[in-house]
């Protein structure tokens, strides 16, 4: 699989072990990827601007990954966004994507999920 090198992915995540989990598999199939713990530590960071695909928890403490998706849109910012979350119901599931992002991912989630909705991220930044 051959990736832009421009193509940056970032993940945003308060859980450290799926930061890293997703992080090393991403990068075993060539992406680049920045990781954060918070939604904060991202905003703050120069990746914000070079983030082709962002990977967000939906609930985090302090500014959650829904909270974080309104603003960026707000911003005008529209970054490709691929929600995951351990905590998901169906009406959270509807309420989130119902804001327009990539995708909504229940954890634990397949590889196959998560590179299908990174193939669709890709689409959308070469558009």
């Amino acid at each position: 699989m051959e990736v832009e090198p421009s193509f940056l992915i970032s993940i945003v995540d308060d859980d450290r072990s799926v930061v890293e989990a997703i992080g090393s598999l991403l990068r075993a199939n060539g992406f680049a990827v920045s990781t954060f713990l918070s939604a904060a530590e991202f905003l703050a960071s120069p990746a914000l601007v070079r983030t082709g695909c962002l990977i967000l928890d939906v609930c985090m403490p302090g500014l959650g990954g829904l909270e974080l998706f309104r603003q960026l849109k707000r911003e005008k910012r529209a970054i490709p966004t691929l929600f995951i979350t351990g905590h998901g119901t169906a009406e959270d599931r509807d309420a989130a994507m119902a804001e327009g992002p990539l995708g909504y991912l229940t954890k634990p989630f397949t590889e196959e999920a998560l590179l299908q909705a990174i193939a669709r991220a890709r689409a959308e930044f070469r558009a």
